[in-house]
Protein backbone atom coordinates (compact mmCIF):
# COMPACT_ATOMS: atom_id res chain seq x y z
CA UNK A 1 0.00 0.00 0.00
CA UNK A 2 2.89 2.34 0.77
CA UNK A 3 4.09 1.97 -2.82
CA UNK A 4 0.76 3.08 -4.24
CA UNK A 5 0.62 6.10 -1.95
CA UNK A 6 4.09 7.23 -3.00
CA UNK A 7 3.38 6.65 -6.68
CA UNK A 8 0.13 8.64 -6.53
CA UNK A 9 1.60 11.42 -4.42
CA UNK A 10 4.50 11.82 -6.88
CA UNK A 11 2.49 11.51 -10.05
CA UNK A 12 -1.14 12.35 -9.13
CA UNK A 13 -1.38 13.84 -5.64
CA UNK A 14 -4.98 14.97 -6.14
CA UNK A 15 -6.21 11.62 -7.47
CA UNK A 16 -4.50 9.43 -4.86
CA UNK A 17 -4.93 11.94 -2.03
CA UNK A 18 -8.71 11.94 -2.56
CA UNK A 19 -9.01 8.15 -2.81
CA UNK A 20 -6.63 7.55 0.11
CA UNK A 21 -8.21 10.18 2.34
CA UNK A 22 -11.78 9.10 1.65
CA UNK A 23 -11.48 5.41 2.71
CA UNK A 24 -8.88 6.11 5.41
CA UNK A 25 -10.95 8.81 7.13
CA UNK A 26 -14.30 7.07 6.63
CA UNK A 27 -13.13 3.69 7.86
Amino acid sequence: MANQQYYGTGRRKSSIARVFLTPGSGN
